[in-house]
C-alpha cells in the first residue's frame, strides 16, 4: 500500500518544462556533459578524491629510506699528523605503520569521505541551480520569440497605415499633420522590433553561456508555451510534506550539517596534538666506512631492525591550545 501511494504521489508532481519541451530535455542532457560550470564541478569532484586519497594515506605503512656517499678527509686521534682519506657510505630503509595516534588518523580519513560527499552534492545542487536557470532562458526565448511575432505584425499593420495615409496626405484628402502620427505609430512599431531582436540575440548568447553549446536559432524555438492544467492540491501536498519534516532536508542544510561533523572531528584531533604517537617500524641500515692508506681497514655496520617508536611534542608554543580555541 505504502508503494502504491508513493507512486501516485510521484504521478502528482508538476510537470517539468523539459516534459513539454523535448528540445529542452536534450539541451539540458548537453549541459550536464560540457557546460562550462559543470566542467568546473566535475574538477573538483575529481580533486576531492585526491583529497579523499591523501586522507587515507595515514592509515597505511610508508616506506621510505636514504642513501649517501661521501668522500672526506679525517684526522684520526691514533694517528697524529696524518690526513685520511675516506670513503663513506650510509643507507637505510624503514618501514613505518601508525599503530595508535589517539583516532588521529581515522578521523582524518573520515574528514577527507566528508568532504568527498560534500563535493558530490555541490555538484548535484550546480546542476539543479544549472538547469533551473536553463530552463528560465529557454522559456523566455519562447516568450521573446512570441513578442516578436506580434510586433512585427504590429510593424507590418502601422507600415501599412503610413502607406495609406502618405497616399492620402498626397491627394489633399487629409492634412500633413495628420501623418504625424501615423509616421510615429510605424516608428515606434520599428523601435519595439529591433528591442525584441536585441533581447533575443542577448538570450541567446546567455543560453550558450550556460550550455556550453550553440543556441537554437528562431525557427526551432517553439511559438508559444502550451497551457498547463493546475491542479491546487499538488503544490499543497508538495509543500506540506516539506513543512512537516523535522529537520528539512535540503542540499544546503545537509552540507552544513556535514560541515559541522568535520568540525568536531578536526577539534578532536586539536585536543591530542601533544599526546605521545606510538608507531610500528621495521627497517635495514648500514653504516660503513673505509680508509685509502689501508683498504682492509674498513668499518662497517648492517643492522636489521624491527620495534616501536614513540613520537611526543611536549610543548608546541601554545599552538595546540590556540588550535582548540579556534
Amino acid at each position: 500500500m505504502v508503494a502504491v501511494a508513493s507512486l501516485g504521489r510521484a504521478d502528482e508532481l508538476p510537470r517539468m518544462p523539459e516534459d513539454v519541451f523535448p528540445q529542452l530535455e536534450a539541451i539540458l542532457d548537453e549541459a550536464l556533459k560540457q557546460s562550462p560550470r559543470m566542467l568546473l564541478q566535475q574538477l573538483s569532484l575529481d580533486a576531492a578524491s585526491g583529497a579523499l586519497t591523501q586522507a587515507k594515506a595515514g592509515l597505511y605503512p610508508s616506506i621510505g629510506g636514504y642513501y649517501n656517499q661521501t668522500e672526506t678527509k679525517d684526522k684520526r686521534e691514533d694517528r697524529p699528523g696524518q690526513t685520511l682519506d675516506t670513503s663513506k657510505t650510509y643507507y637505510n630503509v624503514s618501514l613505518t605503520q601508525p599503530v595508535f595516534h589517539w583516532g588521529e588518523r581515522r578521523n582524518n580519513a573520515r574528514i577527507g569521505e566528508i568532504r568527498e560527499q560534500i563535493a558530490e552534492k555541490k555538484y548535484e545542487e550546480a546542476y539543479r541551480s544549472l538547469a533551473s536557470e536553463i530552463r528560465g532562458v529557454y522559456l523566455n526565448l519562447i516568450s521573446i520569440k512570441n513578442q516578436l511575432v506580434n510586433s512585427e505584425f504590429a510593424l507590418k499593420q502601422a507600415n501599412e497605415a503610413l502607406r495609406s495615409g502618405e497616399e492620402r496626405a498626397a491627394q489633399k484628402l487629409i492634412s500633413e499633420g495628420a501623418v504625424f502620427p501615423l509616421r510615429i505609430s510605424a516608428e515606434q512599431a520599428a523601435l519595439n522590433v529591433a528591442t525584441l531582436e536585441s533581447s533575443f540575440l542577448y538570450s541567446q548568447q546567455h543560453l550558450e553561456a550556460l550550455t556550453g553549446q550553440p543556441a537554437p536559432s528562431l525557427e526551432d524555438i517553439p511559438d508559444e508555451i502550451p497551457a498547463q492544467a493546475y491542479y491546487k492540491p499538488t503544490y499543497d501536498n508538495l509543500l506540506s510534506d516539506f513543512m512537516g519534516q523535522r529537520d528539512p532536508q535540503t542540499p544546503t542544510l545537509d552540507v552544513l550539517r556535514q560541515q559541522i561533523e568535520i568540525d568536531q572531528l578536526t577539534y578532536k584531533n586539536q585536543r591530542k596534538r601533544l599526546l605521545p604517537k606510538l608507531n610500528f617500524i621495521v627497517g635495514l641500515s648500514q653504516d660503513e666506512q673505509s680508509y685509502t692508506i689501508n683498504n682492509a681497514q674498513k668499518y662497517g655496520v648492517q643492522s636489521k631492525y624491527v620495534g616501536v617508536t614513540v613520537n611526543w611534542q611536549i610543548f608546541d608554543g601554545f599552538a595546540a591550545r590556540g588550535a582548540v580555541r579556534s
